[in-house]
């Protein structure tokens, strides 16, 4: 016996299932949106050297059509696709899987979710341990990514950390106060370290070094046209240090970045009245909750202290923002 839920909560209803569960071994898979991986079109994360527990779950009800696919192990290579000069490389890669298929008896896609919380799926491995399938159906329809790993980004920018990625499908609201259904592409990492600047983790390292980076990355594309797209960077750095500029230091604190892109239609996603929790590394969570009032947004803020050759130092608060607005001209 099974507990289905609806993606918002784990009160659930029970039905009897066939349980038919198998190993994986270097098997594959893709966690994003427009998938598959080889598409063409697909934006997201490509895990190859996947190994663990896969279970198929079928109605004992020869007449109900809904099946149900979940899955837990780890992964040995990870590469990102459609997302234009954005790296990664990792290392200890866990993924798990909890998704619907089939249809419904009206022939409505199904959208019930397993819930294992107090009911797992334990599995028997080939070199005889168990694996135990333990999704909570309050995370919807998932398919998430863990793992200890570097993300460049232009060959400028790099993060290095425990980061959670993870593909699901929700409801979206936009700046014009409108809902509608999403496949949703999320990136989050907590006290991970960072650097901006030119030659990165070498000696000749020169730009400014990062810490204690909490952030959430959402990529979002409407179910019904996908050519409606949205992304959203909400991130915070404690500290900041300059490297490999001589005479020059810099030290920081209380920084901030905030951008949110807008669609076709030139609407953003407002997460300020539904904040959107994001996977992150080791089971904890980010909160998105960046507002859509102002339109597209480019922000940061925080304080900063710079000094040149001891000769030199200013300390204050900054402020520099991108946003759409109305002015009144004096004609």
């Amino acid at each position: 016996t099974r507990c289905l839920s609806d993606w918002s909560s784990d009160v659930c209803s029970s039905d009897l299932t066939w349980a038919l569960v198998m190993n994986s071994t270097n098997g594959g898979l893709f966690a994003g949106v427009n998938g598959p991986a080889n598409s063409g079109n697909a934006t997201g994360l490509s895990v190859a050297g996947v190994n663990g527990a896969v279970a198929m779950l079928v109605p004992k009800d020869v007449t109900d059509k809904r099946r149900w696919m979940a899955a837990t192990g780890s992964g040995s290579n990870v590469s990102l696709l459609g997302l234009p000069d954005m790296t990664i490389s990792a290392d200890s890669i866990a993924v798990e899987l909890n998704r619907p298929l089939g249809t419904t008896s009206d022939g409505t896609a199904n959208t019930s979710i397993v819930n294992f919380t107090n009911n797992a799926l334990t599995v028997l491995m080939d070199n005889g341990t168990t694996v135990s399938i333990t999704h909570p159906g309050s995370s919807g329809a998932l398919l998430k990514v863990a793992a200890d790993a570097t993300i460049g980004i232009a060959d400028f920018f790099t993060l290095d950390g425990n980061f959670g990625i993870e593909n699901r499908s929700r409801s979206l609201k936009l700046s014009d106060g409108s809902t509608l259904d999403v496949d949703m592409l999320t990136i989050g990492g907590k006290d991970v370290t960072g650097f901006v600047g030119v030659n990165g983790g070498t000696a000749n390292a020169a730009g400014l070094s990062l810490t204690d980076v909490d952030f959430g990355f959402v990529t979002a594309v409407d179910k019904l046209d996908t050519t409606r797209r949205w992304k959203t960077l909400q991130a915070t750095a404690a500290s900041v240090a300059v490297l490999g500029i001589p005479d020059v230091t810099i030290s920081g604190s209380n920084l901030a970045v905030n951008i949110n892109r807008a669609d076709v239609d030139g609407l953003v996603a407002n997460y300020a009245t539904a904040p959107l929790e994001i996977a992150l590394g080791g089971g904890q969570t980010y909160t998105m909750n960046l507002s859509g009032a102002a339109g597209p947004l480019l922000e940061a803020s925080g304080t900063l202290t710079v000094s040149v050759s001891d000769f030199f130092t200013v300390t204050g608060s900054f402020a520099l923002r991108r946003a759409a607005a109305n002015v009144t001209l004096a004609d």
